[in-house]
C-alpha cells in the first residue's frame, strides 16, 4: 500500500467515529501487517496531522493521540483511549501502542464486559493472521496476573496485553512492533542497565551552567497517577518498557484519589522487588507526624502572630493544613541541616545521571497548576545548577514539562521527600 494511501486512512480513522471509523482503522491495521507502517516516520505524522497527534516531549521520539471532545476514535467497536507511537533516533516508527481499555481513562467495566472484549479481540486478531491461534503467556504480578496473546508474521508482531485485579478489570493494550520486536512480558519489564556508572554519560550541561538529563515523558493526564507515572518514567529511563497502567496496578493507585502522600515511601519500598529496582531514601520531612505535627503548628502560629495573619488550630494533622506559603517557607528555612542533606542528595545523584523522585506540597501561590488548595504531588528532579542553586525538575504532564527550574528556597520549602530508584541490572520482579 502506498504511503499516501496509508496517511489518508490514518487521518480518516482519527477523525471519524462509529462503524465508518472502525472500518478505516481495520484497513490501516491490515497495511501495518503488510509492513507499510514501518516505512512511515513520526515526523510525517506530526507534519501531516498536527491537530491529531502531538509530540510528548522535546526529543520528538514519541507522539501520541488522545481522544478529544470532537475527535472520538472507535476501533472494532471499542472506544480507543490513547495511541502512543515511539520511533528511533532517525524517526522511523518502532512501536505503535493502542489503549483499548484502562481503569484510569475509561472508567469501570465489569468482568463480563472485560472478558467478552478479550475473547472478541482474540478471535478478530487470529482471523487477521490466517486463523492462527495466539501464543499465550502470563506472569504473576502482585495479587494479579498479566496475560499476553501475540501473533506475528514476517512483517509485524501484534501483542495484546491484558490484566484484571481480582474482580476488577485493569487494562487491555494492543502493541504493534516490527519483526524481532515486542518480546515476552518479563523481557519487556527488565531495566536493561548493565552498569549504573554508564548513566553519567547522559548528563549534559546547558549554557546557564545547569547539569541535567532528560527522562522519557509520560502524560498522566487528569488522573491521579503522578506516582505510577514517575515510576514508569524512571524505569523507562533505565530501559524498561513498563507503562503507568501496569505500575498503577502494582501500586494499587486509584485514578480518582491517586496515592496517599503518607503511603508513597512504603509503596515504593514494597514495589521494588516486583519492578526491578532498589529504593534508597535521601530525605523525608517528618514535621507533620505525631507530636511533631503539633510542634510544627505552634511554630507556624508564632510566625503568623508576628505577621498579623490567621493561625492554625493546634491538633493532630490530617491531610495538609492550608498554610500561608510565605510563612511556611520561612518556617522550613530554619532547618538548614535538612536543606543541606536534601541539596547534597540531589547533587550527588544528578552528577551520576540518577533521577531523584521528589514528593512535594503544591501551593497555589507558587504554582498555577496546583489548583486552589495545598495538595501532594510526585515529580522528578533531573538537574541542578551550581551557579544559581536552581533545581531542574520534570512533571509527568507532557510537552513543556521536561526540564523546568525552581529557586532553591522554594524547592526546599515544598519538599516532603526525596528518594532514588536504583536499577537492578537486567532484572525484573515479574515472575
Amino acid at each position: 500500500m502506498k504511503l499516501t494511501r496509508l496517511f489518508h486512512l490514518l487521518l480518516a480513522v482519527l477523525v471519524l467515529s462509529g462503524a465508518a471509523g472502525a472500518a478505516d482503522l481495520a484497513e490501516w491495521l491490515d497495511s501495518a501487517a503488510e509492513g507499510g507502517l514501518w516505512k512511515t516516520t513520526v515526523a510525517d505524522l506530526a507534519r501531516n496531522y498536527p491537530k491529531t497527534f502531538r509530540f510528548l516531549d522535546s526529543t520528538k521520539r514519541r507522539i501520541v493521540y488522545s481522544p478529544g471532545s470532537k475527535s472520538k476514535l472507535v476501533w472494532l467497536g471499542y472506544p480507543v483511549q490513547e495511541i502512543s507511537i515511539e520511533c528511533s533516533e532517525e524517526g522511523r516508527l518502532e512501536n505503535v501502542s493502542v489503549s483499548i481499555y484502562s481503569r484510569g481513562d475509561h472508567g469501570k467495566w465489569n468482568m463480563r464486559e472485560f472478558n467478552d472484549a478479550v475473547r472478541d479481540l482474540t478471535a478478530r486478531f487470529s482471523e487477521r493472521f490466517d486463523g492462527r491461534p495466539p501464543r499465550r503467556e502470563s506472569s504473576s504480578l502482585n495479587r494479579s496476573v498479566i496475560r499476553q496473546n501475540s501473533w506475528q508474521n514476517d512483517q509485524v508482531v501484534l501483542s495484546m496485553r491484558y490484566s484484571n485485579d481480582r474482580n476488577s478489570p485493569e487494562y487491555i493494550t494492543v502493541d504493534f512492533d516490527p519483526p524481532g520486536g515486542g518480546g515476552r512480558i518479563r523481557q519487556q519489564m527488565r531495566t536493561g542497565i548493565a552498569d549504573v556508572a554508564e548513566l553519567a554519560k547522559r548528563v549534559r550541561t546547558r549554557e546557564d551552567g545547569a547539569r541535567f538529563f532528560l527522562l522519557p515523558m509520560v502524560d498522566q493526564g487528569s488522573k491521579g497517577y503522578c506516582v505510577p507515572a514517575v515510576a514508569a518514567r524512571v524505569l523507562g529511563y533505565y530501559g524498561s518498557d513498563i507503562d503507568q497502567h501496569v505500575v498503577a496496578q502494582i501500586m494499587d493507585t486509584r485514578a480518582a484519589g491517586g496515592t496517599a502522600s503518607d503511603k508513597v515511601d512504603e509503596i515504593f519500598r514494597r514495589s521494588g522487588p516486583r519492578l526491578g529496582y532498589r529504593y534508597d531514601e535521601l530525605y523525608k520531612y517528618d514535621g507533620f507526624e505525631g507530636r511533631k505535627g503539633a510542634g510544627t503548628l505552634r511554630d507556624y502560629n508564632r510566625l503568623a502572630r508576628r505577621a498579623g495573619k490567621a493561625e492554625m488550630k493546634i491538633g493532630r494533622i490530617s491531610g495538609f493544613p492550608q498554610f500561608d506559603y510565605e510563612l511556611f517557607k520561612a518556617l522550613r528555612a530554619r532547618d538548614t541541616r535538612g536543606r543541606t542533606r536534601f541539596i547534597n542528595g540531589i547533587r550527588a545523584n544528578v552528577s551520576r545521571g540518577v533521577p531523584v523522585c521528589w514528593g512535594v506540597m503544591t501551593f497555589p501561590e507558587l504554582e498555577k497548576a496546583a489548583g486552589d488548595k495545598i495538595g501532594f504531588h510526585l515529580r522528578v528532579i533531573n538537574g541542578y545548577n551550581d551557579k544559581t542553586g536552581e533545581i531542574v525538575y520534570t512533571d509527568s504532564w507532557g510537552p513543556g514539562h521536561e526540564a523546568k527550574t525552581m529557586r532553591p528556597d522554594d524547592a526546599w520549602a515544598i519538599t516532603l521527600s526525596s528518594f532514588v530508584l536504583l536499577p537492578r541490572p537486567t532484572s525484573s520482579g515479574i515472575r
